[in-house]
């Protein structure tokens, strides 16, 4: 398993908290259904969202079938985020979480500063 913040991450201890649990059922749910090698755990702020990415690799042969991780869906929700599952035939499995950051919801300091002139295609994009 491999952990990475692509950006500064400062947020309140509540949504730190909440993003833990969703990282572990997403890790519980790729080692109980999976037969994956690695995961990857990725997150970063992006456009006033938080967005944390679990993502896995497909075993050979094994069929990727459409679902929703229902708990981690539903605590999403309660934060005002959504969850979608990405899934590329034969190569990996990303559930992605979308969580957006409210100053006033959550008294959040945010220090990250996208400085990039180019346009960004979305909080949701690889």
């Amino acid at each position: 398993m491999h952990v990475e913040a692509k950006t500064p991450l400062d947020v309140n201890g509540r949504l730190v908290a909440e993003m833990f649990q969703i990282m572990v059922e997403g890790l519980h749910n790729v080692r109980r259904h999976t037969r994956s090698a690695w995961a990857l755990i990725s997150f970063m702020i992006c456009q006033g969202h938080l967005i944390l990415r679990i993502a896995n690799d497909v075993t050979a042969g094994e069929a990727s079938r459409p679902f929703i991780p229902r708990s981690i869906t539903e605590r999403t929700a309660a934060l005002g985020g959504h969850t979608r599952v990405e899934q590329s035939e034969g190569k990996e499995t990303v559930v992605v979480v979308d969580i957006p950051l409210s100053l006033t919801d959550w008294g959040l300091d945010i220090h990250y500063v996208h400085t990039s002139t180019a346009s960004h295609p979305g909080p949701l994009s690889r």
